[in-house]
């Protein structure tokens, strides 16, 4: 009766998914059909359910292949010890879900497909997939729940997270044996990243499409990006936790370790950053006809859909978990198969009855979803009278800032970056600042092309500037031991008690450079104030060369410093901590507002240039 069911289930699910495909693709493609005959629509609906059908019977298989199941009357161990489980409660569920989930799906993808793929569609037809896809959504996902709920009770946790091809043949792996994760292993983690690439892209190529009725325009630019952003992933990995994770291997020969990405080990802040800036670059350069700040309005806050599902990565991997709470306080709303997973300990073992790992995953998940529909229909339509081009794309790393620093002081030491969780921390600032930087910029742009020079970039400039001064009034360096999940916080230097120490020489330099930059600033707004084109641009350059190097200097000096190396025979690491930081990030700000200044100067004489050009006479300069 199993293999009956099995099969049947099989030859159902492949009928329906191949019908769909063939009838979907054959729709698309035909430039000259414009909608679907009634008998050709009921042949589509029909082939949803023989999915679901399908889905149902493999699923009934899966019970019938595991008749023990039914003996099991309550959880034995772990999470809840003693709840009981009803067969039949949990069966039904897992059968009816299933079938739902699997008429939804179908429903949701091929509508995704016709909705986007097929613009000339008749009016009653687009009308149709259009409301199937954004209510197939959200019952996809609530079905998807009700059939994981079924069957939370006869798995084992921590969950399958991918398998590997071995000698011996194919293998099922957990975090708790990566022993097995050789010869060659396939990670969810890495599917779920590529599926949520695929999203992403989907999403942008109809955009682009919209715009300018061609399919494919950014398939180079994913070929680059992706890539880049899986190296900036790794290199900002390494450079956080390069004391705490691969300082050892390095002190003993082997560098490697800085490369095997295999191993794990990746941050989206570094990687999120490497592929927009790849991005950008390819478009600059290779697209050309692309206005740019259009194009990073489209696809940054895609990014967050992206990341959305890669995050679903360390649910499967049982990691990058928040601390420990008891899970009747304010988390059992949560599906059990989560809040299961979630007592589990990565590498193995399971916390106590009653208590879980804060699912920071899903939080990232729903606030990066959340993020996503507030900046491209909140902001991006909602506020469309009040933006200029490139707003949504400093919005992604606005948002992706805020939740991260949301998200940090809820993380498990274990999985901190750097020595302790400043570094985290000072990340996500760093994305707050860009993403606040990049929208001041592009609107102060914009009001300098329409209005002609101005002071405020001077006067903001110099704000900045002095602003970034008193940062190290805060703790701006830390001292900590040990490596790995051993890091043990040592020390806290305030940073003018550091400077003023005699201990950091270099940085005490570098804070000169930044009080020299804003005089640089403050003349530079002077000048501007009366009229002096050249001392204001000389102030402006210095102001800028010195802003920026102070910044690099605190960025970069963390070991130059007197401090010692060992304290009571222990090796000691040093981190950069939020008032160095602070202070650099005003730095570039500052910087960020001369860069505009010359932008806008640039581009004004180009657009004198060209009407020179065309014969047009140049508005003299008022004296």
């Amino acid at each position: 009766m199993n293999i009956v069911t099995l099969i049947l289930g099989l030859l159902f699910a492949l009928a329906g998914i191949g019908y769909l495909v063939y009838a979907v693709r054959a729709l698309v493609k035909d430039p000259l059909k414009n909608r679907w005959e009634k008998k050709e629509l009921t042949l589509y609906f029909a082939s949803a359910f023989l999915v679901a059908a399908g889905l149902t019977l493999l699923m009934l298989s899966l019970f019938l292949y595991h008749p023990q199941w039914q003996a099991i009357t309550s959880y034995s161990e772990h999470l809840f010890a003693g709840v009981s489980i009803h067969y039949p409660y949990q069966i039904a569920f897992a059968l009816i879900g299933i079938f739902f989930f699997g008429l939804t799906s179908a429903l949701l993808w091929s509508s995704f497909v016709l909705h986007y793929w097929k613009v000339k569609l008749v009016e009653n037809e687009k009308t149709l997939f259009s409301k199937l896809l954004w209510l197939d959504i959200p019952l996809s996902f609530l079905f998807f729940l009700m059939w994981s709920e079924g069957i939370a009770p006869y798995l084992s946790y921590p969950l399958i997270n991918g398998f590997s091809m071995t000698g011996s043949g194919w293998l099922w792996t957990t975090s708790a044996d990566i022993a097995n994760y050789k010869p060659l292993h396939i990670a969810f983690y890495g599917i779920l990243i590529l599926f949520g690439v695929c999203i992403s892209y989907w999403v942008c190529d109809h955009k682009f499409y919209q715009e300018f009725h061609k399919h494919g325009i950014l398939d180079t630019l994913v070929i680059i990006a992706f890539p880049a952003g899986v190296i900036g992933a790794r290199i900002w990995y390494v450079v956080g936790n390069y004391s705490r994770e691969f300082a050892p291997a390095v002190a003993s020969g082997d560098w490697g370790s800085m490369f095997r990405i295999w191993d794990g080990g990746l941050t989206i802040l570094g990687g999120a950053f490497a592929g927009a800036l790849a991005g950008i670059l390819f478009l600059h350069f290779r697209r050309k006809y692309v206005n740019l700040r259009w194009a990073m309005d489209v696809c940054l806050p895609t990014v967050l859909l992206a990341q959305a599902v890669g995050r679903w990565g360390n649910f499967f991997n049982s990691e990058v978990y928040g601390f420990t709470v008891n899970y009747q306080q304010g988390w059992s709303w949560l599906p059990n198969w989560i809040l299961l997973q979630m007592n589990t300990n990565n590498g193995g073992g399971y916390l106590d009855p009653t208590m879980i790992h804060v699912p920071l995953f899903l939080v990232e998940s729903l606030l990066s979803i959340a993020g996503y529909f507030l900046l491209v229909y909140g902001v991006g339509k909602g506020l469309k009278k009040y933006i200029v081009p490139g707003d949504l794309a400093g919005g992604y790393f606005l948002w992706y800032g805020l939740v991260r620093i949301i998200m940090e002081p809820m993380r498990d030491s274990a999985f901190n970056m750097g020595t302790d969780n400043a570094w985290s921390i000072c990340n996500s600032i760093v994305y707050i600042v860009l993403g606040v930087g990049t929208i001041l910029a592009l609107h102060l742009h914009d009001y300098l092309a329409k209005k002609g020079p101005s002071s405020l970039p001077f006067a903001l400039a110099s704000i900045f500037s002095v602003g970034g001064l008193f940062f190290p009034f805060m703790m701006s360096l830390t001292a900590s031991s040990g490596y790995g999940t051993s890091v043990k916080f040592i020390e806290g230097y305030q940073g003018f008690a550091l400077l003023f120490s005699g201990q950091a020489p270099a940085l005490l330099v570098a804070f000169i450079f930044a009080a020299l930059s804003w005089l640089g600033y403050l003349l530079s707004l002077l000048f501007s104030f009366l009229k002096k084109d050249r001392p204001t641009t000389y102030c402006l350059y210095g102001a800028m060369g010195l802003s920026g190097l102070g910044a690099l200097m605190f960025l970069l000096g963390k070991d130059w410093t007197s401090l010692p190396n060992t304290i009571e025979g222990v090796s000691v690491n040093y981190s950069l901590s939020y008032g160095f930081v602070l202070l650099s990030l005003c730095l570039l700000l500052s910087f960020l507002m001369g860069l505009v200044v010359i932008w806008a100067n640039r581009e004004k004489k180009k657009q004198e240039q060209i009407a020179m050009n065309n014969g047009e006479k140049i508005p003299e300069k008022k004296a």
